[in-house]
Formats: C-alpha cells, structure tokens, sequence
C-alpha cells in the first residue's frame, strides 16, 4: 500500500479530508480528501465527495465496493495510475517508461483527467505515437483491400480494383509510386513548357509570317494532354464510387484543364 502525501497548502481542516482508499487492481492506496478536490470533475473527487450508502452512485464510479474496509475497488492498470494520481499534487503527468501512452490516455479518460496536463515531452511523445499508428492502420487498409480483391467475383471487378489501387493508391505498389510520380513529371514538364512556349526567342515563324508556337514544345505539350486525359478516364471507370468521383472538386478542376485541349 502507498499513500499521496498530503500537500502543504492545507490550513484548516474540512469534511474534505477524510482518506479515501481504493485498490487499484490489488494495489491499496490512500487519497486525501482535500487533494482529491483540486480537479472536482475527476472521477476520485466524485469518489470523495458520495456518500457510502448510495449504491447506485458508487457502483457507477468504481468497479466494488468493501462497505467493512470502506474501500473502493477498480480493476484498472495500478502503474499508470500512479502516474495520473501526481495530477492532484503536481499539476502536471508524466508518462513513465513502460507505459503504453495510447493506452495510458485511455486511462485519462476513465480517470476524467484532461490530457491538457500532460507535460510537453509526453504530449510530443504521445503524437508521435499517434502517427505511427494511422500508418499502421493504413497499410492494414491497403492490405484489406487486397483481400477485397481476392474475393471479387468476376474477372472484370478484380481488374477494376487493380486499376483504381494504381491509379489512386501511390502506397498500395511499386507500380502505383511509378504512375504518381509519372503524373506529378507530367504535371510539372506541361507547367515550364506552357511558360518556355510564350518567349519570342523561342517561337518559330510559319508561312503566313506570324510567330508561332515551336512544334517540339507544342508536341511536348500534347503529350502532357493526352496522359492527363487517359488518367482521367481510367480513374473514372475504375471509380467504386462514380457519381462521388464526379462531384468531387478536384476531379472537376482536372476535367476543365483537359476540356480545352
């Protein structure tokens, strides 16, 4: 058993500091009423401040109760809870080493503690954490729709999710990095063409005398074009989703550059 010292703000007593003791799964520890109260939204200040006799309540806030002991029991993880209880007296939680910040914030939230009160260093931590997970998540996504592929019924559904995969999916294959960075080539080889084709120097004079576009660039240009609007097509009849492929703002912005051309 261990017991939060008591801090040394305290002047007078008060109904407030009567010790509460609970057992964090097997662990006995012994709370202050009056600490417990420096954060009367937390679920060990709703704890201090019921009364033993409503059952009801106390079964809402704790998993049992011992009326003999008056002690209230939660099977939750004793090491993290060390760790919030240091809010009360501290103002501030460190994640120690060990602890599963992911799982210790869902502890936070049992204990209704705002991660506002981590420390810099944990909240930093915390957030790298956070991205490692979404890309795990997302490559077991991608690995999924492997799966969806598998069990599509016909020759054509399985080829339609292999061209949306490498049309859309740049993570998914080598050959979906090779379209994407082909397109993004494209995008930019059309982008310095379109400025190079407007400087005299470089234009070139037709029969009538006028200056004109020079053939090598124009041709550049049309190639550009025409991987724009095969991308485009193929991305469309691949769609899961047409008409949310359709409405989409970004694939309308790519119809009216092909549009003109």
């Amino acid at each position: 058993m261990w017991t939060v010292p008591k801090p040394r703000y305290r002047s007078d007593a008060s109904a407030e500091e009567e010790e509460v003791t609970v057992n964090i799964g097997g662990v006995r520890v012994v709370l202050f009423g009056d600490v417990l109260m420096r954060y009367p939204e937390s679920r060990l200040a709703e704890l201090a401040t019921c009364s033993t006799q409503n059952s009801e309540l106390i079964s809402s806030l704790c998993d049992d109760f011992d009326p003999s002991r008056n002690e209230f029991y939660f099977d939750r993880d004793p090491d993290a809870f060390k760790c919030i209880v240091d809010v009360y007296y501290f103002d501030e939680i460190h994640i120690k080493n060990g602890i599963c910040p992911i799982c210790f914030i869902k502890e936070m939230e049992f204990w209704k503690i705002d991660q506002s009160v981590l420390d810099e260093c944990c909240k930093s931590y915390l957030s790298e954490k956070e991205e490692e997970l979404t890309e795990i998540a997302n490559k077991v996504k991608v690995i999924l729709e492997d799966m969806d592929v598998d069990r599509c019924v016909t020759r054509t559904q399985r080829c339609q999710r292999f061209m949306w995969r490498l049309m859309e999916k740049p993570d998914s294959s080598l050959p979906a990095r090779i379209v994407a960075i082909a397109s993004f080539l494209s995008i930019l080889v059309s982008a310095v063409v379109m400025c190079v084709s407007t400087i005299p120097e470089l234009q070139v004079t037709n029969v009538e005398g006028k200056q004109v576009e020079n053939p090598t660039l124009e041709g550049i240009e049309t190639a550009c074009m025409l991987w724009f609007t095969a991308e485009f097509a193929l991305r469309l009849a691949s769609s899961p989703n047409k008409l949310r492929f359709v409405l989409s703002f970004m694939n309308i912005i790519d119809f009216m550059a092909i549009m003109p051309f």
